[in-house]
């Protein structure tokens, strides 16, 4: 009987400083947030992107979005472009700017009535030295009620159906 009582003594005592073990988190060095738009079928819909850094200048920042075009049509951004359908890039060198933040925008057609997102696919976001740094990944959920057309086909936009 001792010896099952100092087994388990021991058992009980590893268990606890296996859970004390410091474990090692990474800690983000910024993030990419999105606004989280409402609009109607019919309208242009705008949506902010921020890239915020916790500490020091950012330099190249280039990042990767995906978006349902059932729903949505790309339409114009501040240094955003569109690859294929459904994917657009944001690519900004801020090496010689100051300030931990850069902002900007995106426009995007609103086809039809539902709720759709916004989502990053990849983000490569560099310091004024280079190093990639890890940043938390936001995404938008853009709303879009009924609008007077109901839906403008993905092919034309200006059609109103």
């Amino acid at each position: 009987m001792k010896t099952m009582k100092k087994l388990a003594t021991w058992i009980l005592v590893f268990c606890f400083m296996v859970s004390c073990v410091s474990m090692v988190a990474y800690a983000a060095d910024g993030k990419v947030m999105f606004t989280d738009p409402q609009t109607k079928a019919g309208e242009t819909v705008e949506i902010k992107g921020v890239v915020e850094r916790t500490s020091g200048n950012m330099g190249k920042i280039e990042i990767t979005m995906t978006y349902d075009t059932t729903m949505l049509k790309f339409k114009s951004g501040d240094s955003v472009t569109e690859t294929q359908a459904g994917k657009i890039v944001y690519s900004a060198d801020v090496s010689n700017e100051t300030g931990r933040r850069k902002e900007f925008v995106m426009k995007f057609d609103a086809l039809k009535a539902g709720t759709t997102k916004l989502e990053i696919a990849n983000a490569t976001i560099k310091d004024v030295s280079g190093n990639t740094k890890n940043y938390t990944k936001g995404s938008s959920t853009i709303t879009i009620a009924a609008g007077e057309g109901s839906t403008i086909p993905a092919t034309d936009p200006t059609t109103t159906v």
